[in-house]
């Protein structure tokens, strides 16, 4: 609404994205809320040289270590049972479902790290094993949501507490994923329908402590195993490490919607 952004404009600094609904096939504005810096150059350390995270603070040292025996914890009894689950799961086949249940659940409660880590392994099925792809495939259509009461917190400390002033939003969200979950609302002086990303809370604090133990887990493991340099694991660590920050960047996506929008104006046979 004219007069309304120069006024929100400076208080723009938080997890949250608006894009336009789908309004008469068309898009008509893009609003980015609080982009996150594009991460750090990644620069390759030599092979079997320790992970700069284990050599940080005390206390993030703690912490990663604390997280690690978290996973530790929460995956070992699964991994433990799978023996057992898969063997007579020839005769009771509920059993072996249980046991996937299981590790689905554990995995959707474990951070954004893991939930994305499944949702790629769910589409090679040239490596695992078609029943492990169809179970893990869950993560590409449903992630458990934050609360609401959350999302009234972020979007309080983006917009300030008059932010329902301008904004209603579903209290219910249409879809989520690993990184962010997305609302329906209207926009005040705007007629058309909105979507509102909002980031989950503290994921990229989970995302750096995960993506620290993997390093970890591949220097390790390029240490111990003969021959494990070649596999460059790390490097593989390292690209995972860029996609994650990527999504968590939501002024990239908001820049990728505006500039799809402006190479198709004009163009009939594609509206957006």
């Amino acid at each position: 609404r004219p007069g309304r952004w120069p006024r929100i404009a400076p208080r723009l600094a938080g997890p949250a994205l608006l894009v336009p609904a789908a309004a008469g096939g068309r898009l008509v504005f893009t609003a980015l809320v609080a982009p996150i810096p594009p991460p750090a150059h990644h620069i390759h350390a030599p092979h079997l040289k320790l992970p700069a995270h284990m050599m940080r603070a005390p206390i993030t040292a703690a912490r990663l270590l604390l997280r690690l025996l978290r996973h530790l914890v929460v995956f070992l009894p699964p991994l433990l049972l799978f023996g057992p689950a898969y063997y007579l799961g020839r005769y009771w086949p509920r059993l072996y479902d249980a046991w996937w249940s299981l590790l689905v659940f554990l995995i959707e409660r474990s951070g954004p790290a893991l939930i994305k880590a499944s949702q790629w392994a769910s589409t090679r099925r040239d490596l695992f094993p078609a029943a492990m792809c169809d179970r893990l495939a869950e993560f590409q259509e449903r992630v458990v949501h934050h609360p609401w009461s959350r999302t009234q917190r972020t979007l309080t400390e983006v917009y300030g507490a008059d932010w329902q002033t301008f904004l209603e939003l579903d209290h219910h969200p249409v879809g989520s994923g690993c990184i962010a979950q997305v609302y329906r609302g209207t926009l005040s002086g705007y007629k058309g329908r909105v979507a509102v990303k909002i980031i989950h809370p503290h994921v990229k604090e989970q995302i750096d402590m995960d993506l620290a133990i993997m390093e970890a887990a591949a220097w390790l493991f390029e240490a111990v195993v003969p021959g494990g340099v070649w596999l460059n694991m790390r490097s593989s660590v390292l690209e995972f490490d860029m996609i994650m920050r990527q999504q968590l960047d939501l002024g990239r996506e908001a820049r990728s919607l505006a500039r799809l929008r402006t190479s198709f104006i004009g163009d009939i046979t594609c509206q957006c």
